[in-house]
């Protein structure tokens, strides 16, 4: 039944085929696809058939058809002994004919032509029909087509020739525009709980053009299906009955329907009489709604964990019931309850599996919605817990909360038993023994409890007097009770008792142990006793815990003693009492005090090195030489002071050498072993050398200490804290270039614009590439004219001139003195002239005018604005033109919007791929109409204008003006709208004239300093912005606003989900301004989401900025109906994510006479939905709400509230702090002193919001106008003089303010700079304007450098920063002279006078870009956290370029970064990551590990992550052992969760390696995936013998998959998997790089880093998707890299490789090593010898050895000729088919013959003493020239006699100096004499320099 071509080639029209699909239905299929058949000749399959939108027979459901019975009914099928597709279809005809369908008439019903294909089907001919196998149109005939088991076949008939059929299948997902373009998987079967509603999604493709494609391109061609009813099939007949109203419809195609059965089966199908499509069988398993098994709730997380202490719920658990109560304390309510639940009753087994699913368990949050987790808050008096899955919801569980009074505080007179505990019940407190009364401060939870002491009530939080009414034994009990109307009560007992007047003491304070450090600061032991006399007390101490031999303190005698911390070691201390009356004694417990010594580590590192020749210009001139490749001796680091107990770590750092100056402190490839040896390959070899570094760390006692592990040595005053390692080249490798410079030969002349040229290149050692740009007007790469300031790899040639030009780049690698060059290949550029171009066609258009301002071209018809459009579109864009309407003008149905970008895609680089519109364009109050379902005027837009112009459009699909508000990496305006209108009848889908698309980073639409105006626009009454009501960040004339929106009018109708707002519907996510002024608003807002307001929906989008810049909403009138879910505002819904403000914010005089109704959800405000905060710099005053506006206050929540007043309002359940006093543990609380003073939400709050029963005037604004000060010297105190203060209440009434009644902040005369002084009466402020200067004096010089960077986008691989050191040196070091009061931006601005150098600083005080040439770089462009930034004197300041003045002699260093969170000072702006992380245990069979992550506990991760704001998600996967295959398997709905519900990324820590999922990664995961979970597998991979010599026995291979049921996932689109893959202590210190193995064994290498997390070290990198990857030495991996593209690789790899050699000088010899690198066998090498550098080796090996190896040496003892230097280079061989290969040949090792024994025995070595008290310290310097091994020390105390044979001590290495200290053995006022002398060891025997001279000291 094969497809006719030919019917193929008549489709013209597209007809779509439809798939349906459940939300989050995992994949199950009528057969068991595993299952073999029951005998070769059989096979269970799936089989439907049909036409004209009716089945034919009944479902064939898992049925068994024959193989061969298409042969017993006279057919034939090349299938022999297998089931045919063919035999299918017979079975198909049997079923719906029975016994009429014989083997004589059987070609009357089904027949087919010599070809196979059907000609007959079900009695009807046709040349149209076909069969989709699984889901794929079937292409090959179907009796050659071999069917098995499980397999689903759908044979259908076309309607005719001309149309083809629409097929429609199941899938998981209904989300739209994912980077792959499809975001389903078809799916055929599903579980939903009876009784129970749900959802069905219909998608489709045309079968005639997807249906032979794989899945992934059939997908590809999906789209949404409405109008398709649900039926469901009788698996009897197979006839259809409709489901009444179970029709799709809407953007997700969407019908829902109830089943009431409980079990059973029900079979689905959609179909559309009006439509051809193949309809789907879907089988839909009905279950029964299912009842918890357990359910307990517990107060914290410590007893959930354990699982005791559970809460007594009410009645006890049983099937069928969801309705509960329970008991809960107050502050547990508020904190929430912990609930553990499950289905099963079986601890072991899952707690959220229900029928063989994991589900979703979401419990009740504070905000009356779903969270994930087991932490359950309270909503409207319940906890609850929620179940759903594929199945829907499956179980609902309400707990009402009985709550319980509890106090929070409780102080008490007297000595106390114990610390308040809120649930401790119980105190004993002793009180004088003359006391008559006392006194008891309760604090309740609340405020609003009644607290009774006794049965009497006192005040609640204040101190209360109680008489002492004390039995005969001198006690008093009292009960505290703390109560509400809505609380039970609670009973607090306390046990008053007099000090006893007993004989003996009675102790009622006993001392407390306690532990310091060395020199500490002691805290006393404090104790007391009573008696029936004077108590008198001695302290005691002793070094046991015992009485005995305690010896009594001097002066000790009080109730307090301070121990002395002084010396090391244990005491004892106690005290005794004694009553004088009585002389009877009592003692203490005993008080142990440890002092330990300071656990600072003091660490050694060994050895460090010998003196360096001048040539090394380190501050330290000891350290290491090494040649390349050869051996490096390890560096080790000692403790000297460890202490028993404490545990040490290590942190090594490599960081560049620093000549003539102080190595920072940082550094990058960081090791945590003991020790390291530092590398000597080609890439080591760098102009600097490296610094080494280690950073101890001790833990001791729960305390941490660091210090920097030292040579011993010091470097003026300060330790020397590393060792220099220097790798010597013998030259510089040429640079070679990967990426040639293209040219462009369409460029068009412009004096602003550049094309960018850049160029890639490498080099195989570490030394420094440079670049020279060249410009030729010929075709060559020689003989050009250099450019000046064209010295990095990138190059804006500029496009001012017409004509060709060539351009080439030299590149050339220095390395220690030394160079290579390479130059490019020439880029040709062709620049015309498109104003001739333009002129031309606009002629050609008829289109007059020139363009000025006085006469602008004017555009009469829609055809010469398609010019004008055509013209923007390739790129010219009337930049700084004027255009004019001359007529209204309708757009074409084709319209595209004028502005694109060059290659279609969303990424505007920088603004490089941008064709915008710039012209500035008068609509002279004409109309432009948008076609239905068109797109409007204008996309992107750059210092564009658009005035007086009219809008219309029924259905705009898109914004209404411009559609592409887009500036990453852009400064200045983007456009200017002034009196634009949208007519009545407009309908816009998103917001009115434009909004900011997020489409490059991620993060920002917008820079901060690209900005649009719109101001004096009118949207009239029955327009209606986002018609569909589908889209969120929605305004009645901006989406996500940065710039002004002021004097605008809405009497139109607003919808959207969230962030709905009259006016605006959000900010973007930059730093710049949202200004929204004097608009009015009289339509309405109707929003199915949150964050709705009449002017403004809400602020910042998400929390990356808890500092962000306050929205600025003044003087704003809204009166018109404002409906959303929650968070709803009538002027503004919320301002959710900003913590703390930094900056003024102003939010005042608005007024709302409207209506605001949130249909589910507390926050609703008159004013103001919801705030994040309240500190003194938001300034929000004055704003006006109506009384019936149907919210009960002016705004709606405050969340924190940071003020000093002690008598604020408690009621509102806002949190409360005070940074005057501390800042608290917020996110986003990062400074301090930002408090108010007054009481916002309580007795202040009607300066905030007032309403109509607000009867005596408040004050709402206070202005400040006239000639008064803004100028101070420092010093001057703040002057009124000149200044009116004008106060102006809600009443109309204004009057003139007396100085002396204000109060003034923020003005301090001590500090220069600009100041924003708030001037403050009545609780009303407002912001001043001055600057504080220094009297004027002489000018100062400042020094200015400025780094940048090239334009590479956002790179994980190519992170470029200061802290890094690889930013590019933009401006070297200049001295400026600039005046005493100069700025760092005027510093700036002198500095870069006269060079290519010029910046943006859009706000005045923030450089958003620095264009260097014609190359820009933005904030932004290298990714969300990249942008410039300045140190001052080497640190980053808090203030902007223009507020931070200057002092002599200052370093700025304005420097580009690609992630601000990596540099110096970034704590002060970015909190430390925090990361969520649980253990997952995993089960071993064999091999392999497992381990599932339930749901409930993603759930619990999930809602940790979003309660701290959590960066990362980790799961640890504990006991894998030795594993070489681990599974973790994890829901794809908690995938989904953590992607949509948090800011996290992903980690799965291993054994084998670790993998993290970025956000986009988890969505396209999700999307992709055809089960109902994840499964990440690492597998290590063993490599095969050629592997192992290629890349080293050391390498390691390891697989990364991710799949669902049964299909792998391999593409991730746009998302970043992070693989670390562990390095092994082989590997650990050497240069590593990792690649790619394909299917073949093909290596790719991809860029990556060492990085060391949790003190183990991994090869970290970042692809989109998984795969098999390999890791092994970087030299290795290039090795065989490049031999695998040979067409012999093995020659390849014996000829590529490499040999390093080096040579050491014997005593009478030379002798020569050499290390090949690995990867491929040698079976011998050859030496050669000369006497000359580059000549004279012969032709003939002066030696060849025996055999190869990896590595290998030869001793040259004969000829050999003292004071010659010989020269030797070696090469290896190897015999590969009766042919000799040689690998390369080494570098030349050399040395200067001599007799290096003698030269030992005549070292000299100079030796010198000091003594201090209890040591003689010796040291001691030898003579340059000859090594030793170490040095021997001999003592004596006699001149002359008395050393001894053996050495008294011996060092453990050599060096050109030592040191020794000798602290045994020394008797004082004895004078000792010390010589030393040095040791060489020479083929095993030991040679001694000379002695030194006599040390000698007397000891102290």
């Amino acid at each position: 039944m094969k497809e006719r071509k030919q019917s193929l080639k008549k489709v013209l029209a597209l007809f779509l085929s439809a798939l349906i699909v459940f939300s989050m239905m995992p994949q199950m299929a009528f057969a068991d696809t595993t299952a073999e058949a029951d005998s070769e000749s059989t096979c269970k399959v799936t089989v439907t058939s049909q036409a004209d939108q009716k089945f034919l027979h009944k479902p064939l459901i898992d049925t068994e058809v024959q193989a061969n019975l298409a042969e017993e009914y006279g057919y034939v099928d090349n299938v022999s002994g297998s089931v045919s597709a063919l035999d299918a279809l017979v079975k198909a005809h049997i079923t719906r004919y029975g016994t009429s369908f014989t083997k004589e008439n059987a070609k009357n019903y089904l027949q087919l032509d010599e070809q196979g294909n059907v000609t007959r089907y079900f009695e009807t001919e046709t040349a149209d029909s076909g069969v989709m196998l699984n889901g794929q149109l079937l292409q090959s005939s179907l009796g050659t087509t071999e069917l098995k088991a499980g397999d689903r076949l759908e044979f259908f008939r076309y309607a005719t020739s001309e149309k083809q059929d629409i097929y429609i299948g199941l899938s998981g997902s209904y989300r739209m525009g994912s980077s792959i373009d499809y975001p389903w998987t078809p799916m055929t079967s599903a579980k939903k709980v009876g009784g129970k509603a749900f959802s069905l999604y219909c998608y489709g493709f045309n079968v005639a053009q997807y249906g032979a494609l794989e899945e992934s391109g059939r997908l590809l061609g999906a789209e949404s299906m409405n109008d398709m009813q649900i039926g469901i099939v009788d698996v009897n007949s197979g006839e259809v009955k409709s489901i009444p109203d179970a029709v799709t419809e809407g953007s997700h195609a969407s019908a829902s329907m109830t089943f009431e059965q409980t079990s059973g089966e029900v079979y689905l199908t959609a179909y559309n009489e009006a439509l051809d499509i193949i309809m789907p069988l879907i089988k839909v398993e009905m279950v029964a709604d299912p009842s918890l098994k357990v359910l307990e709730l517990y107060a914290n997380q410590s007893d959930y964990n354990e699982r005791k202490n559970s809460l007594t719920i009410t009645p006890t658990l049983q099937d069928g019931l969801y309705e509960y109560s329970v008991d809960v304390l107050d502050y547990v309510k508020a904190n929430g309850v912990y609930i553990y639940s499950s289905f099963s009753a079986d601890p072991k087994a899952s707690t959220n599996e229900y029928l063989g699913e994991k589900l979703t368990k979401m419990v009740s949050n504070q905000w009356g919605g779903w969270s994930g987790g087991n932490v359950a808050k309270a909503n409207n008096g319940y906890f609850n817990v929620y179940y759903s899955g594929s199945m829907g919801e499956v179980a609902d569980y309400k707990i009402k909360a009985n709550v319980v009074a509890t106090l929070k505080g409780l102080e008490l007179e007297g000595i106390v038993d114990k610390a308040f505990d809120t649930d401790e019940k119980s105190y004993h407190a002793y009180l004088d023994s003359n006391a008559v009364k006392t006194t008891i401060k309760a604090t309740g939870y609340s405020t609003s409890y009644t607290i009774k002491a006794n049965g009497k009530e006192i005040t609640n939080g204040e101190s209360s007097e109680l008489e002492l009414d004390c039995d005969k034994n001198g006690r008093m009990e009292v009960d505290i009770s703390v109560s509400s109307e809505e609380c039970k009560e609670t009973i607090y007992h306390i046990q008053f008792e007099k000090e006893p007047a007993t004989e003996a003491p009675t102790v009622l304070q006993q001392p407390k142990s306690a532990d310091y450090i060395l020199g500490e600061e002691a805290e006393a032991l404090t104790t007391k006793a009573s008696a029936s006399g004077t108590v008198a007390y001695q302290w005691y101490k002793n070094t046991t815990e015992s009485t005995d031999g305690a010896q009594a303190i001097d002066d000790a005698t009080g109730m307090s003693y301070t121990p002395s911390v002084e010396e090391i070691g244990t005491t004892y201390y106690y005290c005794q009492f004694t009553n004088k009356k009585t002389n009877e004694k009592r003692v203490s417990n005993f008080a142990k005090v440890v002092v330990d010594p300071d656990p600072t580590p003091q660490a050694i590192l060994t050895p460090v090195g010998n003196e360096l020749d001048e040539e090394y210009d380190y501050v330290w001139h000891t350290g290491f030489v090494y040649n390349i490749g050869e051996s490096a001796r390890q560096i080790s680091v000692e403790v000297t002071n460890q202490l028993e107990g404490a545990e040490y770590s290590y942190e090594w750092m490599r960081a560049t050498a620093v000549p003539n100056g102080e190595t920072g402190k940082n550094g990058s490839n960081k090791y945590t072993t003991k020790t390291i040896t530092p590398s000597t390959a080609p890439n080591d070899a760098t102009n600097t050398g490296v610094f080494w570094r280690c950073k101890v760390t001790c833990k001791f006692k729960g305390k941490t200490y660091r210090a920097y592990a030292t040579t011993g040595e010091k470097s003026g005053e300060e330790d020397v804290t590393g060792v220099y390692v220097f790798v010597k080249a013998t030259d510089a490798s040429a640079p070679k270039i990967s990426k040639q410079p293209v040219g462009k030969e369409d460029l068009e002349v412009s004096d602003k614009d550049t094309y960018r040229l850049s160029i890639t290149a490498q080099k195989d050692d570490g030394g420094t590439l440079t670049y020279q740009w060249y410009v030729n007007t010929t075709n060559s790469n020689t003989g050009g004219t250099p450019i000046d300031s064209a010295t990095t790899n990138s190059y804006s040639a500029p496009l001012n001139e017409i004509g060709e030009f060539y351009y080439y780049c030299v590149v050339t690698n220095t390395l220690q003195g030394k160079t290579a060059s390479v130059t490019s290949d020439p880029a040709k550029l062709v620049i015309t002239d498109p104003s001739e171009m333009a002129t031309e066609k606009l002629k050609e258009a008829e289109i007059t005018g020139d363009g000025t301002e006085n006469s602008p071209y004017q555009i009469e018809t829609a055809e010469q604005l398609a010019v004008v459009q055509e013209l923007v579109n390739d790129g010219y864009g009337f930049e700084g033109q004027y255009l004019a309407l001359k007529a209204d003008i309708t757009l074409p149905a084709d319209w595209e919007p004028m502005g694109v970008t060059k290659n279609g895609k969303n990424d505007i680089q920088g603004g490089a791929n941008l064709n915008p519109f710039s012209g500035k364009l008068d609509g002279e109050n004409h109309q432009i109409t948008v076609p239905e379902g068109g797109l409007p005027l204008l996309g992107y837009v750059k210092e564009a204008e658009v005035r007086n112009l009219k809008i219309f459009g029924e259905k705009i699909d898109g914004y209404g003006l411009v559609n592409n508000f887009e500036g990453v990496g852009l400064s200045g305006s983007a456009i200017v709208i002034d009196h634009v209108t949208l007519v009545e009848g407009t309908k816009t889908k998103k917001a009115g004239l434009l909004g900011a698309n997020i489409t490059t980073n991620g993060f920002a639409g917008c820079s901060a300093g690209f900005v649009a105006t719109i101001t004096n626009c009118t949207i009239e009454e029955g327009v209606i912005v986002g018609y569909d009501g589908n889209e969120s960040n929605i305004g009645g004339f901006a989406g996500r606003m940065q710039g002004t929106v002021e004097n605008c009018v809405n009497h139109g109708t607003v919808k959207g989900k969230n962030y709905v707002g009259g006016i605006v519907g959000s900010r973007d996510n930059a730093i710049g301004a949202c200004v929204i002024k004097d608009c009015t608003f009289d339509g309405s807002v109707t929003a199915t989401g949150e964050q709705v307001g009449g002017i403004i929906g809400g602020a910042y989008v998400n929390s990356s900025a808890p500092n962000g810049v306050r929205v600025a909403v003044t003087g704003n009138e809204a009166s018109g109906k404002v409906t959303g879910k929650n968070y709803v505002g009538g002027i503004m819904g919320a301002d959710y994510y900003v913590n703390q403000n930094w900056g003024s914010g102003s939010f005042k005089l608005n007024k709302f006479s409207g209506k605001v109704k949130a249909t589910d959800g507390d926050y609703v405000g008159g004013v103001i939905g919801y705030l994040a905060s309240l500190n003194k710099y938001d300034n929000v005053t004055g704003n006006y709400y109506a009384s019936d506006c149907g919210a009960k206050k002016g705004i709606g929540f405050v969340k924190y509230v940071d003020t000093s007043c002690k008598t604020h309002e408690t009621e509102s359940g806002a949190t409360y702090v005070d940074t005057s006093v501390e800042k608290p543990d917020i996110s986003g609380f990062t400074k301090d002193n930002h408090n108010r003073t007054d009481d916002p939400l309580g007795a202040d709050a009607v300066k905030l919001t007032y309403s109509d029963d607000q009867t005596e005037p408040i004050l709402i604004d206070l202005a400040i106008t006239g000639n008064y000060k803004t100028e101070y010297l420092v010093g001057d105190a703040f002057s009124f003089e000149g200044m009116t203060i004008t106060a102006t209440y809600h009443t109309g009434e204004t009057k003139t303010i007396d100085p002396k009644l204000v109060k003034v902040e923020n003005f301090n005369s001590s500090q220069r700079g600009s100041q924003e002084v708030t001037l403050t009466y009545d609780g009303i402020s407002a912001v001043i304007n001055v600057t504080v200067l220094n009297p004027e004096g002489e000018d100062i010089t400042v020094n200015v450098r400025i780094l940048g960077d090239t334009l590479h986008g956002e790179s994980a691989q190519n992170v470029h920063t200061l802290t890094d050191n690889n930013l590019l040196v933009w401006m070297e070091t200049k001295s400026v002279t600039v005046s005493n009061n100069a700025t760092v931006w005027e510093a700036l601005q002198k500095a870069i006078e006269g060079t290519d150098i010029s910046m943006t600083n859009p706000t005045g005080n923030y450089i958003s870009a620095v264009t260097k040439g014609s190359l820009t770089l933005a904030e932004m462009a290298n990714g969300p956290n990249s942008g410039w930034m300045y140190t001052l004197n080497g640190t980053h300041p808090e203030y902007g370029v223009s507020e931070q003045y200057l002092s002599n002699n200052d370093f700025i260093v304005l420097h580009y970064t690609d992630d601000y969170t990596k540099e110096e000072g970034s704590d002060k702006w970015e909190e430390e990551e925090i990361v969520t992380s649980k253990d997952v245990a995993a089960s071993v069979s064999g091999s392999e590990a497992s381990a599932n992550v339930s749901a409930s506990d993603m759930d619990q991760l999930i809602q940790s992550a979003i309660d701290g704001n959590a960066a990362e998600i980790t799961l640890n996967v504990t006991g894998a052992g030795q594993s070489s295959k681990v599974t973790v398997e994890i829901p794809k709905a908690s995938l989904q969760a953590v992607a949509d519900k948090t800011d996290a990324s992903l980690k799965m820590d291993t054994a084998l390696g670790q993998v993290t999922f970025d956000r986009r990664a988890m969505d396209e995961t999700v999307k992709a995936a055809s089960g109902s979970t994840i499964r990440i597998v690492l597998e290590k991979r063993s490599l095969s013998a050629g592997q192992k010599e290629q890349l080293g026995s050391n390498a390691a291979m390891t697989a990364v998959s991710l799949w669902s049921g049964q299909q792998e996932i391999r593409d991730l689109g746009s998302g970043k998997l992070t693989v670390g893959l562990p390095v092994s202590g082989e590997l650990t210190g050497k240069r590593l790089a990792a690649a790619t193995v394909d299917p073949e064994g093909k290596l790719s290498k991809i860029s990556g880093r060492t990085v060391t997390i949790g003190g183990k070290n991994y090869y970290q990198f970042t692809l989109s998707a998984g795969g098999t990857f390999v890791l092994a030495e970087e030299t290795l991996l290039d090795a065989a890299i490049a031999a695998q593209d040979e067409e012999n690789p093995l020659i390849a790899g014996v000829e590529n490789t490499t040999i390093e050699a080096s040579s050491v000088l014997g005593d009478g010899y030379v002798k020569v090593k050499w290390t090949k690198s690995a990867g491929y066998k040698v079976d011998a090498y050859e030496i050669y010898r000369s006497t000359k550098k580059d000549s004279g080796y012969g032709d003939t090996p002066y030696f060849t050895t025996k055999q190869g190896g990896l590595s290998g040496w030869y001793k040259n003892t004969k000829e050999l000729k003292k004071g010659t230097r010989y020269y030797y280079k070696v090469r290896g061989k190897r015999e590969i088919d009766g042919k000799t290969y040689y690998t390369q040949w080494s570098n030349a090792a050399y040395r200067t013959y001599k007799a290096i024994g003698k030269g030992v025995r005549n070292t000299s070595v100079k030796a010198w003493s000091t003594a201090e008290k209890g040591n003689i310290r010796v040291n001691w310097k030898k003579s340059a020239g000859y090594a030793v091994d170490y040095y021997q020390v001999y003592r004596s105390t006699k001149r002359n006699s008395g050393y001894g044979e053996k050495p008294y001590f011996t060092t453990k290495q050599g060096g050109l100096s030592g040191w020794y200290k000798n602290t045994k053995n020394l008797k004082k006022g004895t004078r000792y004499y010390y010589k030393v002398r040095g040791v060489r060891e020479l083929d095993g025997k030991k040679v001694y320099t000379q002695w030194s001279n006599l040390a000698y000291r007397v000891a102290k």
